[in-house]
């Protein structure tokens, strides 16, 4: 279902900005 896939994108982006803060610059705003 949408909601879980997107719980699950949330959780791996946390992850990335806990390892990669470039991430947070090189992802876009409005995604």
């Amino acid at each position: 279902c949408p909601s879980s896939t997107l719980t699950l994108k949330m959780g791996i982006e946390n992850l990335l900005r806990h390892y990669i803060p470039e991430v947070l610059e090189v992802r876009p705003v409005a995604a």
